[in-house]
């Protein structure tokens, strides 16, 4: 199985009556969590067999910011 958490926080922060700004920040596979992909291994007798060799992507983070007018 796999297993993977996301997180993200949003900020609205008001300038004037028509103007705000939005701060953002997300992350993603939160606890870094190996999974794996692409089993290549599942056919018996052959030199790959049960061995695991590629991975999905790690923890990721990105922070934004927003002018909405």
């Amino acid at each position: 199985g796999e297993a993977s958490i996301d997180l993200s926080l949003i900020k609205n922060t008001a300038i004037s009556e028509s103007k705000r700004v939005e701060f953002r920040a997300e992350m993603f596979n939160i606890l870094n969590h190996t999974n794996f992909v692409g089993a290549p291994g599942r056919i018996a007798f052959t030199p790959n067999f049960g061995r695991l060799s590629n991975t999905g992507p790690s923890r990721q983070m990105q922070l934004g910011a927003k002018l909405v007018f």
